[in-house]
């Protein structure tokens, strides 16, 4: 199977790194003019003859990957669903799949079939603001338009596997349809998924609060670091956040979940970077740590379009104050104050700690973890019976698969599995049981991109 990862032109020109040399700055340059493809327009509508040259890049790979280097911007979603159309219309690609959570996405196939739902609301059920958008929503109402116009066929599916609740009652109605002797098992097994994926425990999360001065940032790139030390985290991450919001709402946010600090670690320097649109009315960061354990922040800085951001006054970005300067500091079942026994630089740092209480107990991914482990294996070795008892294969095995959406929800928040393996193996999933077809991925660089986030070399 050949996999074709893409990196839109348009963000890897707004990632360039003003800081290198004019030499290599001469040399990037020179190369995007040489390697670029002109495109005439990034909305779907316009044609396919400018995008002909990717039909050579492309080939017969099966998998092609859509990045994108900030959730949510219009025009980079814009120019996905124009690739998506061209790769349906002109390059046989049939199934499309996005990084929203597998059984929540596949809702919405009933609708690019059959017109069957509200594709609006089933784009809410999807979780997040970052797909719920005008741009993903139109892409979804071609893709009705493309299957009624028999032009071709697409299907819409998903490969994340963050939230366990639906997946759950997928596999709850199967089991009181097929496997009724099993459904007390079951039934303890969800309720412990439920209580780990709980709102009051997807809620807490030890939190520092800063107001950043927006109009310092307005226009301009930020990027933010700081150096982290864990010890035992589990069920969640130790990171940096920030968050761009406009008139009407979020326009950037990262919270670094795929790539925080976990388990138990040195002093490590993490990074995050975000676009400010000229539009900001308010900048909030700082630092979190969802889950278990303990971890210790020191030694923040930030720079705009690659210059230093001296820290305004009332600010200690070093936490060498007596109290953390500038942050409100907090979080339910959680203890947020100064170390002076633990530093990077200077004598102190920020400390977070999950306090477990009577008012606030533990739920227990690893618990939920090994019972699910459980749960897909009874219904793994219960396919034969499935199928002699008149279940139909597709219902089994969407069960079966469900059951390890749970599990790898559960796998994520123990920490055992990190989100990337468990979503690659949907993708993988999604390929094994549609033989011969080909998928267009559509989610964030850091997920489709061979190095990860961050490629230290570059």
């Amino acid at each position: 199977m050949k996999i074709r990862p893409w990196l839109l032109a348009a963000a890897v020109i707004a990632c360039a790194v003003p800081a290198i040399g004019a030499d290599k700055r001469a040399v990037a340059v020179d190369w995007v003019r040489r390697t670029a493809i002109p495109l005439t327009s990034v909305e779907a509508g316009h044609g396919f003859e400018d995008l002909q040259p990717l039909k050579k890049i492309v080939g017969d790979a099966r998998l092609v990957s859509l990045g994108e280097a900030t959730h949510g911007s219009r025009e980079i979603f814009q120019l996905k669903h124009r690739m998506i159309e061209f790769l349906a219309t002109e390059m046989g690609f049939t199934i499309f799949a996005i990084e929203a959570n597998m059984p929540e996405a596949y809702r919405l196939n009933d609708y690019v079939l059959k017109g069957e739902g509200d594709p609006a609301a089933l784009l809410k059920g999807m979780y997040f603001w970052t797909w719920d958008t005008e741009e993903v929503l139109a892409m979804i109402r071609w893709m009705r338009e493309f299957n009624q116009s028999g032009k071709g066929r697409i299907e819409f599916t998903g490969f994340d596997m963050q939230f366990p609740a639906v997946a759950a009652g997928i596999v709850s109605t199967f089991v009181a349809e097929q496997d009724a002797t099993y459904a007390p098992t079951l039934g303890k097994a969800s309720a412990l998924a439920s209580a780990v994926a709980s709102p009051a425990s997807q809620g807490r999360a030890a939190l520092a609060v800063g107001k950043f001065p927006f109009e310092a940032a307005a226009g301009k790139k930020v990027h933010f670091s700081g150096y982290i030390r864990t010890r035992e985290v589990t069920g969640g991450w130790a990171g940096l956040w920030w968050r761009v919001d406009g008139k009407n709402g979020i326009l950037a946010f990262d919270n670094m979940q795929d790539r925080g600090a976990t388990g138990t670690t040195d002093w490590k320097r993490y990074d995050l970077e975000l676009p400010v649109s000229p539009d900001v009315t308010n900048i909030s960061f700082g630092l979190l740590m969802p889950g278990s354990g303990t971890a210790w922040f020191d030694d923040l800085s930030i720079t705009l379009d690659g210059t230093p951001f001296v820290e305004p006054e009332g600010f200690d970005l070093g936490f060498e104050s007596e109290t953390p300067l500038g942050f409100w500091t907090g979080g339910s079942g959680y203890e947020v104050r100064l170390d002076a026994e633990v530093a990077h630089g200077g004598k102190q740092s920020l400390r977070m700690t999950r306090v477990v209480t009577a008012e606030a107990p533990e739920a227990d991914p690893a618990a939920a973890s090994a019972q699910w482990k459980e749960v897909v294996s009874h219904l793994e070795a219960g396919r034969t019976g499935y199928a002699a008892r008149g279940a139909a294969a597709n219902d089994i095995e969407w069960a079966v698969q469900n059951a390890r959406v749970v599990l790898q929800s559960m796998q994520m928040k123990s920490g055992e599995v990190d989100r990337d393996r468990s979503m690659a193996e949907n993708v993988a999933w999604i390929l094994d049981h549609n033989p011969g077809r080909k998928v267009v991925l559509w989610a964030h660089d850091g997920h489709v991109a061979r190095k990860g986030y961050r490629d230290d070399s570059m």
